[in-house]
């Protein structure tokens, strides 16, 4: 079981997540189940740009003896962080549960590879129809405004400027 998710959640990640890397660990319970601990992360770092970004989900699978589908339960983040000319942090948390159904334990891999990318591709729909607009709107109200110019007011100039001029004679 283990073997297999590596090998399906590697593949997920190489086509899903710029510098992304998966784990899997396995743990055998008493009772005669596997609980798998799978971590996806993927990051992005776009300094040029003055922007960072991090993608991280970890998934508990609990596969009861014998049984052909698993439960999983997980947390998926998304991290982004922008400082051009400000600092401006956005951080997104998402509780998930679902069942993933599978053949034989062979399946397994494949079938978990599967519901986690369904489960993210869902999220990050959910997260470009919640902040698409925001850029639009709410961002555009954290920067700083710019005079009608459209040029940055350069205080060691102060002087040369009409408004002080007048201001400076009267």
């Amino acid at each position: 079981l283990r073997g297999g998710a590596q090998r399906e959640l590697t593949r997920y990640v190489k086509a899903a997540l710029a510098e992304g890397a998966a784990a899997v660990h396995g743990k055998a319970e008493a009772d005669g189940s596997v609980v798998l601990h799978c971590t996806v992360v993927g990051k992005k770092l776009n300094p040029a740009n003055f922007w960072n970004g991090r993608w991280t989900a970890s998934y508990a699978c609990t596969i009861a003896p014998g049984a052909t589908s698993a439960k999983i339960e997980g947390l998926v983040r998304a991290d982004v962080h922008v400082y051009e000319e400000g600092n401006v942090q956005f951080e997104s948390r998402k509780q998930v549960s679902a069942t993933v159904s599978f053949a034989s334990p062979g399946d397994f891999g494949a079938a978990l590879a599967k519901k986690v990318k369904e489960v993210e591709d869902g999220y990050h729909r959910f997260l470009d129809e919640q902040y698409g607009s925001a850029a639009e709107a709410s961002f555009k109200l954290l920067r700083r405004k710019m005079p009608r110019t459209q040029q940055k007011f350069q205080w060691g100039q102060v002087a040369s400027y009409s408004l002080a001029r007048e201001l400076t004679h009267k």
